[in-house]
């Protein structure tokens, strides 16, 4: 490819306009300090580690942008071709307890809210799935996982749910389900 390249006047280059995200500062400090602060209220709790739970969101894009394209040496602007869906996504929500077990995987898809769904998969992996307008959690999507994933694994025990500060964890109706759980 290096060879190819020189004789065509290629280089690798970044497409304009993509920044990445910087962590920020002291950030290996906070997570340290959070660490010690989770470990020190689990232990004091006496929670079997399988029934501390952490979940978290991550967004599935239809269409991934790459992060290097290929194009002519001392170009001043690098494009890259587009479908147009590359702001398009659906919500993967994914739990995992803190001894390495997976809760069932929920997806959040862009549709009307009209129906959900309960299907295991070919690797006979259950799995959850709702439908919003922006696939995105919300507290109405928050209080749906907890009834039907959350709850069902926990059960009558006592747990941790561990989330970052997203503001669809916070709501009321998310408070009020956890504490008439236990968690």
């Amino acid at each position: 490819f290096q060879k190819f390249s020189a004789r065509n006047n290629l280089t690798l280059r970044t497409p304009s306009g993509k920044s990445a995200q910087k962590l920020p500062k002291g950030w290996t400090k906070l997570a340290d300090d959070f660490r010690e602060q989770i470990g020190l209220k689990i232990e004091a709790s006496g929670i079997e580690s399988k029934y501390v739970i952490n979940l978290d969101e991550t967004p599935l894009y239809y269409e991934y942008i790459p992060k290097k394209v290929v194009e002519v040496k001392g170009a001043k602007d690098v494009k890259t071709w587009r479908a147009g869906l590359d702001k398009k996504r659906s919500t993967l929500v994914l739990a995992v307890t803190a001894n390495g077990h997976i809760l069932p995987p929920s997806l959040i898809l862009p549709r009307k809210p009209r129906y959900n769904l309960q299907v295991r998969n070919r690797l006979n992996m259950k799995f959850y799935g709702t439908a919003k307008a922006n696939a995105w959690m919300d507290s109405d999507t928050m209080v749906l996982w907890l009834k039907e994933v959350l709850i069902p694994y926990v059960g009558n025990n006592s747990a941790i749910l561990i989330l970052d500060s997203y503001a669809a964890h916070y709501t009321e109706a998310v408070r009020q389900v956890l504490e008439e759980t236990n968690i």
